[in-house]
Parts: structure tokens; C-alpha cells; sequence
């Protein structure tokens, strides 16, 4: 080419060669070195030029042109590159997709995708240059540490390309390609993980070359798992009286690679070593818009391509340990708001993650003992529980062989658009092999712990806990001869002590949801003495020193290190456990049951404080509990809890008068935090150095201290001011927070309301009461005088309301364009109270009246929902939604579901309970990027979708208020008291929550309403006193070597008045190896609570019998593993016996099983009902939890008609119908409603007095209403009524009056809330006690 035209082709190609961001000098003058250009690079470039020939137009001749010459260049290449020894193996590095994205100004996932466009040529180029072996880096586990939406858009891209090589005309079917994919595939989104097992089924019998794609490894996981494989083979030739050498070479670990090379039937020849490593990157000057392609070739590089044994990724989808994601476990990204790095002002707030987590059926066929333990995990979004498998496929027929099984987190499709999540599985946690050899004999003495297992100094780490503590002594005796006279059940004529129906007997794996029709005939076993350990006194010997402390025999007491604590012969005499007989009757082979002696929590919930006495500088339990106060010291007695192994905290709990939380400003020293994991200074730090340094109890780091803080220690070795420094000796403190937390100035406490003015609302009288309720409430709301306050209500159209100060009354705006929403006077809309009190005070007075003749049925909450977001965007604050009709206009509206009756007790049951319109989580993501939280109050009779709705209040901090079939005259009283309780409590603004835990442990999912900004990071618009939260926890290490582990939990929030504060709530719990010890310390209500959660979360993804079913596979596993501890030491024949710490957990378990969210199908609850309970026991703090799990049931008639105004004990009685007396006055307290039961021979005074009339001249209770009435035992009853409301402020009990045969009411109110007695679709208590013993038994 010469003159012009050869002109024209250099600038061409400089043009395009500076397009794609490389140089291009060396071609304008033909002398460019082919080599330093990688094939893909160079037939993008040529490709590139084809493009612009045909774009520019220049004529047949020069498109005719073009083509000959990009397939000459083609072949030119080709031959250049090829020229010489080829490598058999090439190995590609995805990277610098991001920097290329940043660079070039777009958005990542388009550079991810730029990036993944250059795999299929370059895959195609090395095979037509005869390369065999190819792999590719595409995922490693580290990504995992990114925001959930770029995981979900690599997942999403990573599936897309997947699809494209299974096609036909895909290069894979061209060229008969194998594909494997290599790491740890459990980790990776179903869909992904389905879909690559299917490419590698697809492919397996393809001869040509093999592509091998790593996802989801890293070379770290695979030494790690080579060295734990060898150790535990080690172990086993030792413990089988075999010889190893003791030397270790890297031949031995070599053996235990997860490699290719020890698969080798899974490819057609030999897999060689890589001795081509391409990294693909944008950071290097040959970059392309398809990302940059830089070669190097190793040193020692052969003709042959195949030295050396190959080290590459593990075997296809088998499990492997995974790597820790820091080099510095406890490093945080900055202090507890995401904004705390030192120094800094603000801080770019990470991306959000959803609180939820993807289900993956697949359950792994291989035996549990050749599961190898998962030394970590990346967290994003509340990860999958221990918990979590599929529901089983048949009916569980005992615990022999039971289903794989474990509660969900949340709803796979759950927040999948707004905040996509990853990973999706978490697998429970089963041994490698065994735990490592125990340690010497210690032979602990009997009794409380000494003088010098105490701490003598509020520093320092506290002692272990040794198991010397007095064993419980408790044993059941039976009482199982029929011939004991038992009272008559007056309630109801000619019923037996065991109630009016027959007793069914169960089959010893049926689930708790579907009884048989089987009688069971009353034992007749005389009584007998308790069971005495004089009658067989034989003590067997402890296990072997030495043995294994996770698999000793099953019959064999568990003990920290060899022996059993004696002190004598006294402790082979004495049970540490509770036991419920459990024998047949002469002659038949039937069980019975006392069932005076069953326990029962009459008493409720007990805060387990005895944990003080020995950890004084914990935290207080109400704050924070552990559902055992001891954490495991292996993956192998992990394994064996059965049970959660988590924490639940309150953080704002509300105190007693005397005990409320100390404030502390550190001043000019600034907050003392450790520097590595930035934990905050504590009690259990340690100072050394005359005071100059301290020691971090969580990551051991030694920290200098501020010389604003110093001071000196005395002689031993505790701090002179530690007694003034509330932050070294308690475990509860509220630390003031400098500027450098603050991104923006403290926002000031914001109310907006967003209430519906439709026919329903209007009619219902809801529009009057929460207008009345508002005005009463102003000046009582948080914040005077920074208060912010606005109002938008809405039907068919939108009405705004402009509340300037100037103005004599508010001005109202009504758009009715519903799909392009604008702010009409938008400055006005939200205002401060005290400037626009007078305005304020007219709208909330005329509102009721100005709607009072509206006939609009319909409901825009959509818009009305994007218009309130648009005004409280730029300061946040609290949204309160008084929604009374479904969606029906704009976008959100919703439609009926659950109308068809098929879908219940299919697989597509729980799609009815999950959210149907993506348009809320997508808002829910938005208002929480804003700092509001959103509260939902619904009231109608009709459907709707609570489901939907209460996905605003589950992402955002909120709360879910159901009145279902509102009607004023009824429920003005309870709205009145949750609307003012919400407006007027102490509210925690703009929060965040971090825990941070001790080496060895980290926590795995978190349940609850909040939205997870990270993988630890909880972000709280607002949180309040009446709201909990539960995390899981797993083991980091297969043994934890310290002997006690620390928690943290900080609360970064701004309070109402405006200041910045960090509440610090710490403790400590022992590391125990002694499962025995775990039970001794187990905390009921945090296990429930825990529980609960779970089980909500599961009914999101599989059927509610499933989720029934789980719960009681885990009571049943856990009691079976505490029976075999004492299998051999004892005679347990005809007894299950259970730990003293968990004698109520079956009854609690029962109950949950039967409350409104889990209960029966269909026709148990409706819809609405259940979606609504189920939010509401996500949040609730674990007392208010116990109440509503066994609510309170006490006899009133005796105490109303006694002469004495003192003040009578409430004996609580038994929920079951043998409780009731039908001459008696009953009150049934759940916490959250009153049932007033009256019996049908109730004494008529009693009726009279309380109703005003008697039942014959008012046989329907649903109209009457309860008030106080001019005598004495109305007055006495209003008065029980109003302390048992004292006695918990957070909620109002709304009564309802209920008579003895007054069906369906009786029966759907109070009867079916007897959570003893067996209903039509459960079992009762005693029934539910037999089959969980039969169950313990077959495994026995």
C-alpha cells in the first residue's frame, strides 16, 4: 500500500488500536512483534478493522478486500504463535474486570461481561492451536467478600455463559470438549451449581481437549484440606495400633490433594501442569475493551508441557474446607458503622445485602464421616442455617434413618431483584475423621468452684468452668395406677381425666401434625419409689485416658479430659438429670404417662442469671443470651449439640429503675479500640506495661494506650481508676461518639404518615382514631423541638399537604397521575412541629370530617408509597402506613392469592406466604439506603397480602401491626395504645449493628428485621426496645485451642435528642469439651428463640408440615444424644430422662408447632393471620416469645367474690381443658390478647356484674364490650385486667368474651389455644412426650 491509500490504512489502524487501548507505533511501519500480542487481542483488533470497512463504505472491492485479509491474518498468526513447542496445558486468571469498568466509567457488571466475552474465542483459539488441557480461574472463594449484587451478577452472568456451551452449535459441541468444574460447589447459587453439573454430564463422554473451570476455590482451601486429611489419617493408624514414620514429606501431603490428578478416570489422558498462566487484566498497557491478556511461561517449561505433578483445583462438587477470608481473622473494615476509620469523617457506605439466602436441594450422599468439616464460609445475606436441607421426601419412620433435614432462612426468591443473595447452602458441620487425643486425667472435685477459680480483679479473662458444679437431682416418680382418684373435669359432663376423646397411640415416627385414630387404653401399673442409684450401684469405669473426647462409646459418660468427677462414692449415686417415667401396664405394651407430673413453665421465663456469679463482668442476659453458656471446643461435639448454637440479643431492653446502662465519654482521647479487630476497650482487656499497653481479648493484639487515658496499675496489676471507669467494669456501657462516626449531622427524629382514606378506612372508624391518637401523641414525641412531621393520605389519587407555619390551615394537593408522581409545594410537605403545631393540630381535627362522604373503594399505596419516599429521602426517619385496602392502582396493586384450595400441602404451598410483587423489596432496599423505616398497620376483613406489605417492615427495622376485621367500638383501645407506644418509646435512629466475636468462632446467619449492609453489618434504620434479634453461630477451626471465647455486640446509633452513641454490650463464655456441660448450661428461651426463627423462615420455602417435622427431628435428636451419655451409667429402661436446663423445651416445641404461623393448613388460620404472626415472632424478645408459646391461664371467680382488697397470688393452671371448672371465671393471657372464658354454671351475680346482664338476654359475646362498671367485682375484675397490662407496656391485650358451648368461637378463640390437649390436626401433650420417647428409644 502506498500514497493515500496506505495512509489511510496506518491512521485506520492507529485509530482502532488506540480505541481498544493499546500502542499501535510499531504498525504504522509494519514491524510490530506478533508475540507480544496475545492471538485473542490480535483477532478482536482485525475483527475490529472488518467492522469499520463495512462502516465506512468503501466499495465492494475493499469489503471483498477485507475479508480475504482477515482470514489471511488469521492464518498468519496462527502460524507464528504456533511455531515451535506448544504447551499442553494454558491456565486463564479472570481479573481486572473492575478496573477496567472504573477506567472506562460503566458499570461493573457490563465489565464482568466485556471480560467473560473473551473466554469462548480464546478457548476456541487454543484449541485450534492444539492446546489439550484448559483451565480457568473464574471465581475464587475470596470473591465471595464482595457486595451481593456483584456476586448475583457474576452468578447471573457465570449461568448465562453456561447456557451457551451446552448448545448445539456451541464450540463445546464442535470440538467434543470435556468440562469439569473444580472447588467447592456448595457455596455457588443452585441454579449455577445445577446448571454446571449438568454441562459436565452433557460432556463426560466428549473425547477432545478439557476445559477445566475453578469456581469457588482457592489454593489455600486445598492445602489446608491436604493437611487436615493427613492428620486425621495419622490419628487412625495410631488409635488401630499401626506405625507410621514421623516425618512428614510432601509426597504425604501430595497423597491428599484434592487434584485432577487423583481423578484421573475423569478425564481421557494424564492432566499435566499448567505451563502457561494468562492473567486476564486491565491495568497493563496491551488493555482492550475485552480486558488484557498478558502471557508468561514458566522457567523450567518443557516440550512435553508435563513435569512436574499437578496441583490444581479440587474434585468436582465434593466439599472441602474453605479459607479464612482475611489474613487478619478479626480485621473490620472500620469502626461499628461502616464509617469508623480513624480519622476520617465519612466513610462510603458498602453495598447492601439482603437478610435472606437461597435453599439448595441437594443433600450429599456420601456417609457423615467422610464429610470433612467447612473450616469457614463467606457470608452474604443471612446465610442458610445449620439447619438447612430439603424437606424430606417420604414420612419420617423413625430416627434410625432419618431425612436429611433443617429450617431455611428466608424464601429463595427472596429479595432477589432489589438485593440479590449469596451463597446459597450452608451444610451442617460433620467430623473429618475424629477430634484429637484427649488431654491427662483431671479429677475435678465435687461442688461450687474455688476461691482461685474466681475472678479476684474486674480484668482479665475469666476462669474456665470446670464441671464440678452439684449435679441436679430431680427424679419423676410414676404414679400410673388407675385406681388413684382423680378430680372430675367439671367443665365438660362425663369427660375422663385424659379428656372427653379417645387417647390416640402413635406410631413412634408420625409427625406432630397427623395423629392416628388408634385408642389408647389407661395403664394400671401400681406405683412405685423413685429410682434410687443405691438399687444398682455399680459405677463403670471412665473411658480410656487418651480417647478420642467426640467418639468415645455411646454408652460412656463424656468428660473434658478422662475421668468422671468423683469425691468419694457420692457421684456414683447421684443423677445430674430430670427423668419422666414412661411404663407400660401390666399386660399390654401400651405407655402411659402422669400427666400431673409432665413439666410445665407455670412460672414463665427465667433469666438465666446465675451466669453472673461466675462472670460478674458479663453483660446482663436481658441484653444478650447464648442458647448454651458454653461454647463447644470441637466440629466433632458441635455435630453431636443437635440443637442451635447461637446468640440472641435485645440491645435496647428496657432496665429496671437503678440498673440503667452507664454512659461514657472517653473525651479527648478519643474512643480506646483495639486497632486490628476493633473491638472496644472492655472488661476483660488486660493492661500491661505500668499501664502503657493492653491486651485485646478477642484478637490478643497489645494496643498502646492514649496518654490521655493512662494510668498507672497497682500491685496487682489492675488499673487505680478502674472503679470510675465504667467501661472496665461493666459489661454494658453507652460510649459517646465523636464526630469522625458521623457521615452527616445527626438527622432529627422524623414521623411521617401515609393513611388510607378510602371507604373502608372511613366506615371502619379507622381515619378517626388514628387522627384523635396523633394529636394526643405530639407532645409526648421524642426530639422537641428538632421533631419533623408530614402527612400524604390516598384512595384512587394522591393527597399532599402543605403545613407551612404562615398558614391559619393546611393546604391540600391531590395528583391524580399515578404514573409519573411529582411534589406539589415540596418544601412544605415535611415541616418542624413546633414551628407548624397550629397547622399540624387543624389537619389531624378536620382530616376525619373532610372524608367522611368518600365512596372510593380503591387503593393507590404504590405511588402514595413512592411519593412519601421521595419527601423523606434526604433526612430519613420513621414511615407509618395505616393501609385498610389492597393495593389496586399503580404500581404495586396487588391481586387475591390463596384462593385456590390445591396449592395447600403441595410443594407450592409457600409460595402463598411469600412476596408477590417485587416492587416492595425493591422499596424496602430503597428506604433503607435512606434511613427509614417503615412500619405497616393493616386493617381489613378482606384480604391483603400481608405478605407482600410486611416485606417494607422486615428489610427496613419495622414492625407489622394486624387488626384483622377493624371496627372502632372494638379495637380503638388496642390501636390507640400500639400507635402511641410506637410513636413515643425511645427510638435508636440511622443504626447499625456489629458482633464481633473471639478466634475461632464467627457467626453465620442472622435472623430478624434488618437489612445485612455486609456480612456482619446490620443496618437499622430505627430500632426500639421491643425489638431482638438471633445469630447462629459455627466453629472456625476443627479444635478451638483457647479457653474462653469473647462476644461484642455495638450498637452505633443517633439518639432522639441528637447525640451520637455506641452501646457495648459484652461477655464471655467458656469453651467446654464435655457435651454434658453444654446441656448443664443450655438457656431454653434463647434456644426457642433461635428456633422460631428458623422455623418461620423455613415455612417461606417448604410446607408448614415439613416445618413442623424439623422441629421435632431436633428435640428428638438432642434428647437421644443426652440419653446415650448415660446409657450404660444407669438403669433408663421405661424412662426418658432430659436435662434439668431443657425440661420444658418439648412442651415449648408442642406449642410453637401449633401457634397461628405454623399451625394445621387451610382452614386453621387464614392467610393474612399467619404471614402477620409470622413477622411478629421474628422480632420479638425472648420473654414476650415464651409468653405467647405457653400463655397464662389463671381462675378469677374465687379471688372477684372474696370480701379482702389485698392483693391475691394468681396460681397459674395447666393449658388444658382438665383445668376447667364450668361453675369458674378463667382468664387466658397469651401477651397479646385476654380470652375471658366463662363457664356455663358460672354464679349469675359474677355475669351481672361484669356484663351488666345475663346470658339470657345476651347470647352473643362478639358484641359486648368490657369496661368498668359501678360495682365491686367489676372492679376488681378491670383491675387484674389493667396489672397484667402494667406488667408488660409493650403490647395491649384486647379482650374477648367467650362462653362455655358457644361454638365455632369457643372452639377457634379458646379451646384451640389448650396447647395440652390434641386437636383434630396435632397431638396433645402427653401423646406428643410418648412419641418423642419412642423415637429417643430406637436410636438408643
Amino acid at each position: 500500500m502506498r500514497g493515500g491509500a496506505g495512509r489511510w490504512w496506518t491512521g485506520l489502524v492507529a485509530k482502532r488500536g488506540r480505541d481498544q487501548g493499546f500502542s499501535i507505533e510499531a504498525f504504522s511501519s509494519f514491524e510490530f512483534s506478533i508475540p507480544r500480542f496475545y492471538i485473542g487481542n490480535s483477532l478482536h483488533f482485525f475483527k475490529s478493522l472488518v467492522e469499520d470497512f463495512k462502516m465506512q463504505n468503501y466499495g465492494n472491492h475493499i469489503l471483498n478486500a477485507s475479508g480475504k485479509l482477515s482470514s489471511f491474518m488469521r492464518k498468519f498468526l496462527f502460524s507464528i504463535i504456533s511455531f515451535g513447542p506448544m504447551p499442553n496445558h494454558i491456565a486463564f486468571i479472570m481479573d481486572g474486570n473492575r478496573r477496567y469498568a472504573k477506567k472506562q466509567i460503566i458499570e461493573q457488571n457490563i465489565g464482568y461481561r466485556k471480560g467473560f466475552s473473551a473466554l469462548l474465542p480464546i478457548l476456541q483459539y487454543s484449541v485450534e492451536m492444539g492446546v489439550k488441557y484448559v483451565t480457568v480461574y473464574a471465581f475464587s472463594i475470596d470473591n465471595f467478600k464482595r457486595s451481593s449484587d456483584e456476586v448475583q451478577s457474576l452468578m447471573d452472568l457465570m449461568k448465562e455463559k453456561i447456557d451457551e456451551l451446552s448448545k448445539k452449535e456451541s464450540i463445546v459441541k464442535k470440538y467434543g470438549i470435556r468440562i469439569n468444574f473444580w472447588g467447592d460447589m456448595k457455596l455457588l447459587n443452585e441454579t449455577v451449581r445445577l446448571a454446571a453439573e449438568e454441562l459436565m454430564a452433557a460432556t463426560a463422554e466428549n473425547t477432545g481437549p478439557v476445559l477445566s473451570v475453578c469456581v469457588a476455590y482457592t489454593s489455600t482451601c486445598e492445602i489446608i484440606h491436604a493437611v487436615q486429611e493427613f492428620c486425621s489419617e495419622r490419628r487412625s493408624y495410631h488409635l488401630q495400633g499401626a506405625h507410621s514414620k514421623g516425618l512428614v514429606s510432601v509426597v504425604d501431603l501430595e497423597q491428599h490433594l484434592v487434584s485432577p490428578s487423583r481423578h484421573s478416570h475423569h478425564l481421557n489422558s494424564q492432566f499435566p501442569d499448567s505451563i502457561s498462566v494468562i492473567r486476564f487484566t486491565s491495568s497493563s498497557p496491551w488493555s482492550s475493551r475485552f480486558g488484557v491478556l498478558v502471557t508468561y511461561y514458566k522457567a523450567d517449561m518443557h516440550p512435553s508441557g508435563n513435569e512436574k505433578p499437578f496441583n490444581a483445583p479440587g474434585r468436582p462438587a465434593m466439599p472441602f474446607p474453605a479459607a479464612s477470608q482475611a489474613s487478619a481473622p478479626f480485621l473490620s473494615s472500620g469502626p461499628v458503622a461502616g464509617f469508623e476509620a480513624s480519622g476520617a469523617a465519612s466513610r462510603t457506605t458498602p453495598p447492601f445485602l439482603s437478610s435472606g439466602a437461597l435453599s439448595n436441594p441437594g443433600v450429599s450422599g456420601a456417609p457423615l464421616s467422610m464429610m470433612p468439616p467447612l473450616s469457614s464460609r463467606p457470608i452474604a445475606g443471612q446465610e442458610t442455617s445449620g439447619y438447612r436441607t430439603p424437606p424430606p421426601q417420604a414420612r419420617f419412620n423413625g430416627p434410625t434413618s432419618p431425612p436429611q433435614s433443617s429450617f431455611s432462612v428466608q424464601d429463595p426468591n427472596s429479595f432477589q431483584q432489589a438485593f440479590p443473595q449469596f451463597p446459597p447452602t450452608s451444610q451442617p458441620v460433620y467430623p473429618l475423621r475424629s477430634s484429637p487425643f484427649g488431654a491427662p486425667p483431671v479429677v475435678p472435685s465435687l461442688g461450687p468452684p474455688s476461691p482461685a477459680q474466681v475472678p479476684t480483679v474486674p480484668m482479665g479473662p475469666p476462669p474456665q468452668i470446670a464441671n464440678h458444679s452439684p449435679p441436679r437431682v430431680g427424679i419423676i416418680p410414676p404414679v400410673l395406677d388407675s385406681s388413684v382418684s382423680q378430680p372430675p373435669f367439671t367443665g365438660y359432663p362425663n369427660a375422663s381425666p385424659l379428656g372427653n376423646m379417645p387417647q390416640p397411640q402413635f406410631p413412634a415416627g408420625r409427625p406432630v401434625s397427623r395423629p392416628t385414630s388408634q385408642t389408647f387404653s389407661a395403664p394400671n401399673v401400681p406405683p412405685y419409689a423413685p429410682f434410687n442409684a443405691h438399687q444398682g450401684g455399680f459405677v463403670p469405669p471412665p473411658p480410656p485416658i487418651g480417647a478420642s473426647l467426640g467418639f468415645n462409646a455411646r454408652g460412656q459418660t463424656q468428660y473434658p479430659t478422662a475421668g468422671p468427677p468423683l469425691e468419694g462414692t457420692l457421684q456414683g449415686l447421684i443423677e445430674d438429670f430430670q427423668s419422666l417415667s414412661v411404663a407400660p401396664a401390666p399386660g399390654t405394651l401400651d405407655h402411659g404417662i402422669d400427666p400431673k407430673l409432665l413439666p410445665r413453665p407455670l412460672e414463665g421465663d427465667n433469666e438465666p442469671t446465675s451466669i453472673l456469679e461466675t462472670y460478674p463482668l458479663n453483660c446482663h442476659p436481658r441484653y444478650l443470651r447464648l442458647t448454651t453458656h458454653a461454647i463447644p471446643s470441637s466440629q466433632s461435639l458441635l455435630a453431636r449439640w443437635h440443637l442451635p448454637l447461637g446468640i440472641v440479643v435485645h440491645p435496647l431492653a428496657e432496665a429496671h429503675e437503678g440498673e440503667e446502662v452507664p454512659v461514657v465519654n472517653f473525651g479527648p482521647a478519643g474512643v480506646v479500640r483495639c486497632r486490628r479487630c476493633r473491638t472496644y476497650v472492655n472488661p476483660y482487656v488486660t493492661f500491661t506495661d505500668a499501664g502503657r499497653k493492653w491486651r485485646c481479648n478477642l484478637c490478643s493484639l497489645l494496643n498502646d494506650v492514649p496518654g490521655e487515658y493512662f494510668c498507672a496499675l497497682d500491685a496487682s496489676g489492675r488499673r487505680c481508676d478502674i472503679d470510675q471507669r465504667p467501661e472496665l467494669s461493666k459489661g454494658s456501657v453507652e460510649i459517646v461518639a465523636p464526630t469522625e462516626y458521623m457521615v452527616r449531622p445527626p438527622m432529627p427524629p422524623m414521623y411521617f404518615f401515609l393513611i388510607d382514606v378510602s371507604l373502608t378506612a372511613v366506615q371502619s372508624g379507622l381515619l378517626e382514631v388514628v387522627s384523635k391518637t396523633i394529636k394526643a401523641c405530639l407532645d409526648e414525641l421524642p426530639g422537641f423541638p428538632r421533631t419533623q412531621i408530614g402527612f400524604i393520605t390516598f384512595d384512587s389519587t394522591l393527597h399532599f399537604y402543605s403545613l407551612k407555619s404562615s398558614s391559619s390551615q393546611p393546604q391540600m394537593m391531590v395528583v391524580a397521575d399515578l404514573e409519573d408522581i411529582f411534589l406539589p409545594m415540596p418544601d412544605d410537605l415535611l415541616v418542624n412541629l413546633s414551628d407548624s403545631r397550629g397547622v399540624v393540630d387543624a389537619l389531624l381535627d378536620s382530616l376525619p370530617s373532610m372524608f367522611q362522604d368518600n365512596v372510593n373503594v380503591e387503593s393507590a399505596f404504590g405511588p402514595a408509597l413512592k411519593a412519601a419516599f421521595m419527601v423523606m429521602s434526604k433526612l430519613g426517619g420513621k414511615l407509618l402506613v395505616f393501609q385498610s385496602t389492597l393495593p389496586s392502582l399503580g404500581v404495586g396493586r396487588l391481586r387475591l392469592r390463596g384462593e385456590d384450595l390445591r396449592v395447600y400441602g403441595t410443594d407450592k404451598e409457600h409460595s402463598l406466604r411469600t412476596p408477590e410483587d417485587p416492587f416492595y423489596k425493591q422499596m424496602a432496599a430503597e428506604f433503607t439506603k435512606c434511613q427509614i423505616a417503615v412500619d405497616i398497620f393493616t386493617f381489613s376483613d378482606k384480604y391483603s397480602d400481608i405478605a407482600s406489605l410486611g416485606t417494607l417492615a422486615k428489610y427496613t427495622g419495622g414492625q407489622v401491626y394486624y387488626y384483622p376485621s377493624f371496627h372502632a367500638s372494638i379495637h380503638e383501645e388496642k390501636l390507640k395504645h400500639d400507635l402511641a407506644r410506637d410513636l413515643i418509646r425511645e427510638t435508636a435512629w440511622e443504626a447499625v449493628m456489629r458482633i464481633r466475636c473471639g478466634k475461632g468462632v464467627r457467626f453465620t446467619t442472622y435472623h430478624g428485621h434488618f437489612m445485612l449492609r455486609s456480612t456482619d453489618l446490620l443496618a437499622l434504620p430505627a430500632v426500639d426496645c421491643d425489638k431482638a434479634f438471633a445469630m447462629q453461630l459455627s466453629l472456625e477451626e476443627t479444635l478451638l485451642t483457647t479457653q474462653t471465647v469473647y462476644f461484642q455486640v455495638a450498637l452505633l446509633y443517633t439518639s432522639s435528642s441528637g447525640e451520637r452513641r455506641i452501646r457495648v454490650l459484652t461477655t464471655a463464655v467458656p469453651v467446654v469439651s464435655d457435651l454434658g456441660e453444654m446441656y448443664r448450661l443450655a438457656d431454653t428461651g434463647a434456644i426457642l428463640s433461635v428456633m422460631s426463627r428458623l422455623a418461620i423462615e423455613n415455612s417461606l420455602t417448604t410446607k408448614l408440615e415439613d416445618a413442623r417435622q424439623l422441629l421435632q427431628l431436633k428435640i428428638v435428636k438432642s434428647l437421644r444424644e443426652y440419653r446415650n451419655l448415660y446409657a450404660v451409667q444407669h438403669r433408663l429402661a421405661g424412662r426418658l430422662i432430659f436435662p434439668e436446663s431443657l425440661k420444658f423445651l418439648p412442651l415449648y416445641v408442642l406449642s410453637l408447632c401449633k401457634t397461628i404461623a405454623l399451625r394445621g393448613g387451610y382452614t386453621d388460620a387464614s392467610l393474612d393471620e399467619r404471614c402477620a404472626a409470622g413477622f411478629n415472632m421474628m422480632i420479638l424478645p425472648i420473654g414476650r416469645l415464651l409468653k405467647l408459646l405457653y400463655p397464662s391461664l389463671i381462675r378469677i371467680d374465687e379471688i372477684l367474690l372474696k370480701a379482702s382488697d389485698k392483693s391475691d397470688v394468681l396460681e397459674q393452671l395447666a393449658l388444658t381443658t382438665e383445668s376447667l371448672d364450668s361453675r369458674g371465671l378463667y382468664i387466658y393471657d397469651n401477651g397479646f390478647n385476654f380470652i375471658i372464658w366463662f363457664g356455663r354454671m358460672l354464679f349469675p351475680d359474677i355475669v351481672t356484674s361484669i356484663l351488666g346482664v345475663d346470658f339470657s338476654t345476651f347470647p352473643d359475646l362478639s358484641r359486648a364490650t368490657l369496661f368498668e362498671r359501678d360495682n365491686e367485682i367489676s372492679r376488681k375484675l378491670m383491675k387484674i385486667l389493667a396489672k397484667a397490662r402494667v406488667q408488660d407496656p409493650s403490647t395491649y391485650q384486647l379482650c374477648h368474651l367467650v362462653r362455655q358451648g358457644e361454638q365455632p368461637r369457643e372452639s377457634a378463640l379458646f379451646l384451640s389455644n389448650m396447647i395440652e390437649d390434641q386437636t383434630a390436626s396435632t397431638s396433645g401433650y402427653r401423646d406428643w412426650i410418648l412419641q418423642i420417647y419412642r423415637q429417643t428409644q430406637q436410636g438408643s
